[in-house]
């Protein structure tokens, strides 16, 4: 990997995150918060913070074309350069070894689809992470979806999975705070995840049975990092997911505001 570099690394409390049952409505959840945001607001969100420059209005095409973007819900920021990611493993290498290890050596990630996968979009979430400390913002930064929300942790050994998600936390930089979305109700989260047009690896070919137990795995795993996060001074919010949309924003949008304060 060579020496390291003098970047900035992720530190704690640069970060708020979002995590829970796959189909609990995170994304959803993300993207309405990021239609409140205005420059005047204590937090920040990653694809804001770390979109290009507004361009001017003398940029009419440019201009029409962010507008459109903003407003529409898709992303302001174009693919972030692989040297984020490389930064990032320079700064974090015992992270970095960790999930290499536990991708080539857990029997669950045999296949080299999924192997690689995982390695992909854990990468991604690397070069996310760097650039957002290289952006170096007194806000905290809102993400959608990190290194915390990772389906490799899924353990069917209860004891393995908290082994795995206590040595995981070890290395990884902790974040400002950590958002909780769940719900008591497994069958509501059942009908959102065979309603929805997104269908993740994990479910391909899974009967109602099988994704039951899906959704159980990860509400324990949820739960479990929660708990240590909470035993590791992290600022832990709980919100029920089954409640509607605009009432989950207005329960997170003052404690978002809170956390700079």
């Amino acid at each position: 990997m060579g020496e390291p570099i003098n970047q900035p690394a992720l530190k704690r409390g640069q970060t708020v995150e979002i995590i829970g049952p796959p189909g609990i409505g995170k994304s959803k959840l993300f993207w309405a918060l990021s239609k409140k945001w205005t420059p005047r607001k204590n937090w920040i969100y990653d694809d804001m913070l770390l979109a290009p420059k507004k361009p001017g209005i003398l940029k009419p095409v440019q201009w029409i074309n962010y507008q459109y973007r903003l407003y529409s819900g898709k992303n302001l920021t174009k693919s972030l350069s692989n040297d984020f990611g490389i930064r990032f493993i320079q700064n974090n290498q015992a992270l970095a070894d960790f999930c290499w290890t536990v991708l080539t050596e857990n029997p669950q990630h045999n296949s080299l689809e999924s192997r690689y996968r995982h390695a992909y979009f854990i990468f991604v979430n690397f070069c996310g992470y760097q650039a957002i400390a290289e952006k170096g913002s007194h806000k905290p930064c809102l993400i959608e979806e990190g290194l915390f929300q990772k389906s490799f942790l899924i353990q069917e050994d209860r004891q393995m999975m908290e082994d795995l998600v206590e040595e995981y936390l070890s290395v990884l930089p902790l974040p400002k705070a950590m958002v909780g979305l769940d719900s008591a109700d497994t069958e509501l989260i059942l009908k959102r995840i065979k309603g929805r047009k997104k269908i993740i690896p994990s479910h391909n070919n899974k009967d109602e049975a099988g994704l039951r137990k899906d959704i159980e795995n990860w509400q324990y795993l949820v739960q479990l990092m929660l708990d240590k996060l909470e035993k590791k001074n992290v600022l832990v919010y709980k919100i029920d997911g089954g409640k509607p949309l605009e009432e989950k924003v207005a329960i997170l949008e003052p404690i978002l505001q809170s956390l700079n304060e």
